[in-house]
């Protein structure tokens, strides 16, 4: 094989590399590069108190790469707005599920669910005075207060004294005498004002209490009268001349 024929095998050789080189790289830029995965999640734009209602000045919607955005982290600000800290949150933050208080989370967190300007007050109960244990959480009831006489048994006076009453928690329940069912609630919280937490347990101090179950719909106060022992009839005096 003279030079001709292999300096033109070399030039053929090198020709179809480099095309193919050429053509690699071109196919490489037209193929398209998937943009990388994002999610949109809530941070906090200030620091956020402990025992502070978020408002939706203080958070705003961010995006961030899927791989960090955190698991418990909110995905829209209106399930943080109006929930409050049960820490201090950080400025910059993601808004974690365990770190707000919400009506979707609040759980066993009784201390949230109570308004502002309202208490929570437990009063005892058992089957008889608690509707033979059907009250449940939510329930609204009207509470009558026995209040025993000091001197005579006329002196007894029960009265509806307060009326249509939430119920924030029931229980606990003191164990059943027999394996079989769930046993007898022992207390009920209440929601209360603060006048009506005092009145409740002045009412306690001085009386027993007896519960009624409401209609879920029926939020109306009723004019009730107490009532008292009735006296008992003097008895008939006999005539020692008729005996």
């Amino acid at each position: 094989m003279n030079n001709k024929k292999v300096w033109g095998l070399a030039l053929l050789f090198s020709l179809i590399v480099t095309i193919s080189v050429f053509s690699y790289i071109e196919s490489i830029r037209q193929e398209p590069v998937a943009p990388p995965e994002v999610e949109q999640v809530v941070f906090v734009k200030q620091l956020i108190p402990q025992h502070t209602v978020v408002t939706e000045e203080m958070v705003e919607m961010r995006s961030v790469p899927a791989q960090t955005a955190h698991s418990e982290a909110y995905r829209t600000i209106s399930e943080v707005v109006g929930g409050m800290t049960n820490t201090d949150v950080l400025a910059g933050e993601q808004v974690l599920q365990g770190r707000i208080v919400t009506e979707g989370n609040v759980g066993e967190a009784l201390a949230y669910r109570i308004p502002a300007s309202m208490r929570a007050v437990t009063v005892p109960v058992d089957e008889i005075s608690g509707v033979g244990g059907y009250l449940k959480e939510g329930n609204r009831i009207d509470v009558l207060v026995y209040y025993p006489g000091e001197e005579e048994p006329a002196d007894d006076r029960i009265e509806t004294q307060f009326q249509n009453v939430k119920i924030l928690q029931v229980g606990p329940a003191m164990p059943p005498a027999e394996t079989e069912g769930s046993g007898v609630t022992t207390s009920l919280t209440l929601l209360v004002s603060p006048e009506m937490a005092e009145e409740i347990a002045l009412a306690r101090a001085n009386g027993s209490f007896t519960y009624t179950l409401r209609n879920p719909g029926d939020n109306q106060v009723e004019q009730t009268v107490p009532e008292s022992t009735p006296e008992a009839e003097p008895a008939e005096e006999t005539n020692a001349e008729e005996e």
